[in-house]
C-alpha cells in the first residue's frame, strides 16, 4: 500500500503542475496514520520554513512509476505475521505502537533491520498562579 500511495502522490502532484493553477499552489505532504511511532512528525519537530525559497520553480512534474510489485499480498509466513494477527485494529492507537512499528518497518526494510527509535517531545507551560492555571 506504501507504493500505491506514492505513486498516487505522484500523480497527482504532476496532474497540478501541468495544471494553470500551478504557479499558485503549495502542496504539502505529512505523514500520519492511526498509529504513532517513527513515521510521525513530533510537536517538536523543525518548522517548515527552511523549504522555501524566495523563487519558484514552475517545471512541471513527472512522477515515477512504481517501482515495487503493486500486486503483492502479506503472506501467512511472512515476517510479522503472526505478530500482526494478534494486534487489536477494530480500535484507533489500541495495538501497540512500537511493536506495529516494528513490524511495519521490518516488513519493508528487511527483517534484520531495526526500527529506529521514536524521537518525542513535549511541550511544557509553567504557570506563576497558584491553582496551577
Amino acid at each position: 500500500m506504501v507504493a500505491d500511495n506514492d505513486l498516487a502522490l505522484g500523480q497527482i502532484v504532476e496532474s497540478i503542475s501541468k495544471s494553470k493553477f500551478w504557479s499558485e499552489s503549495a502542496i504539502f505532504v505529512v505523514e500520519d496514520d492511526a498509529q504513532n511511532g517513527s513515521d510521525h512528525v513530533d510537536a517538536a519537530a523543525n518548522p517548515m520554513y527552511a523549504s522555501f525559497g524566495k523563487s519558484g520553480d514552475f517545471k512541471s512534474f513527472q512522477h515515477l512509476p512504481a517501482q515495487a510489485d503493486m500486486e503483492a499480498i502479506n503472506t501467512a509466513l511472512a515476517w510479522g505475521a503472526a505478530e500482526s494477527e494478534q494486534l487489536d485494529f477494530a480500535t484507533e492507537d489500541a495495538a501497540g505502537d512500537l511493536l506495529l512499528g516494528d513490524i511495519v518497518w521490518r516488513s519493508v526494510r528487511g527483517a534484520s533491520s531495526p526500527m529506529p527509535p521514536p524521537v518525542r517531545a513535549a511541550f511544557v507551560f509553567t504557570s506563576n498562579t497558584d491553582d496551577g492555571r
